[in-house]
């Protein structure tokens, strides 16, 4: 059983709305930086336009955050911060300072939650039944337009990774949305009657919006920590030369799969 601290739970709200504040104050600074600096010819004006609407959705989205944070509703915080990271990755460079520390809040805040998301099922290992999952048509249509992943919302983009490995023969668990303790999909595989755990991470960046090392460093313990035999981090997007120099020498514990890894997934279960 786990105890809550209501003191420490409540100054983990605290501190929650600490860093709405900081990135709401980065988006307005980034905002004044980028008008002062104006395009002086036509040929820089598009990108600049580009990029201030990119910071407007990225505060319409941290509005939102802020505003899920402001009413203590956990349940779609996750989705809210996933948007605003995904709408912030062009037009802000500081940003990913937070990300963890949030990462970590969420795991304490959502401890007192727990939502029915699957139907416990009694296979040869106790793992819950995905209930939803990514049907036939959107499967074959990802994988005659591959580049329509990215229009994806990140939740679905989970539940395609997860019917992936299902149709391979895994047993799979879609975990919550709004708690996930830094693994989406948990894959489960019988061969000889030897099972291994494999944690999936998903992460459906932009094109430009490549993993960095930390967020590899952080699957690897994740994959400590759940004594699974590997982890696989599935994204959009590709890897920081660091990321895949860290990777190569746990060849054995972790695995990167990029945009191009998974138009193969698509094409082999399609």
């Amino acid at each position: 059983m786990i105890i809550k601290d209501p003191e420490i739970h409540e100054q983990t709200w605290v501190r929650l709305l600490e860093i709405c504040n900081d990135l709401y104050e980065m988006t307005v600074k980034a905002e004044n930086n980028l008008r002062d600096d104006a395009p002086v010819s036509e040929s820089d004006e598009e990108e600049w336009l580009y990029i201030l609407s990119q910071i407007d959705e990225a505060r319409i989205y941290l509005d939102t955050a802020i505003a899920t944070v402001e009413s203590r509703n956990s349940e779609y915080m996750r989705e809210a911060f996933e948007d605003f990271w995904e709408a912030s990755s062009e037009c802000l460079t500081d940003d990913e300072y937070y990300q963890d520390e949030i990462e970590d809040i969420f795991k304490v805040l959502e401890i007192e939650r727990g939502t029915l998301l699957y139907i416990p099922n009694t296979p040869l290992i106790e793992i819950p039944r995905l209930i939803v999952s990514a049907s036939d048509e959107l499967l074959k249509t990802l994988s005659k337009n591959p580049n329509l992943l990215y229009s994806l919302h990140p939740r679905k983009f989970e539940e395609v990774i997860a019917e992936i490995f299902f149709r391979n023969g895994f047993e799979v668990e879609l975990t919550k949305a709004t708690r996930d303790g830094g693994k989406d999909v948990i894959a489960i595989y019988n061969k000889l009657n030897i099972n291994t755990k494999y944690i999936i991470e998903c992460k459906r960046y932009a094109k430009e919006r490549k993993i960095s090392l930390a967020l590899v460093q952080r699957l690897l313990g994740v994959k400590i920590a759940s004594s699974a035999n590997k982890a696989i981090l599935a994204t959009t997007s590709s890897f920081t030369r660091d990321a895949v120099a860290f990777t190569s020498n746990h060849l054995w514990d972790l695995e990167l799969k990029d945009y191009n890894d998974i138009v193969f997934w698509l094409k082999s279960c399609t």
